[in-house]
């Protein structure tokens, strides 16, 4: 269900509330904007510049997430990803699970 009007003012609503969101809302945002098809570059842009912020609190599954919605939206990929990308290096990618390395795989290879 996409309802144009609806998505807008929830965007309107997280833009004002981003300071509140926890990494987890950020990342899981993130994704639903993505799933949704939802092009709102500003908004994609400040969710994942405040994600990236706060990398190091995001567990491999929040950091795959927020992969797989940067190469969804086919957004700019090189401040967010980039420290995602660095974050999952640092969390020992041999202790991923096979879900989080093919999302992180498939999500690097499409940036």
């Amino acid at each position: 269900l996409y309802h144009h009007e609806l998505l807008h003012a929830l965007g309107s609503a997280v833009a004002t509330k981003i300071d509140d969101f926890n990494p987890r809302d950020l990342a899981t945002s993130l994704w639903a904007l993505a799933s949704l098809q939802a092009h709102d570059l500003k908004l994609v842009e400040k969710l994942s510049t405040k994600a990236a912020s706060r990398s190091r609190s995001l567990n491999t599954q929040d950091l795959s997430s927020a992969l797989w919605a940067l190469a969804t939206l086919r957004s700019d990929p090189v401040g967010p990803a980039h420290a995602f990308c660095e974050e999952v290096a640092k969390k020992s990618p041999g202790h991923l699970g096979p879900q989080a390395l093919s999302t992180i795989l498939w999500a690097v290879a499409s940036l």
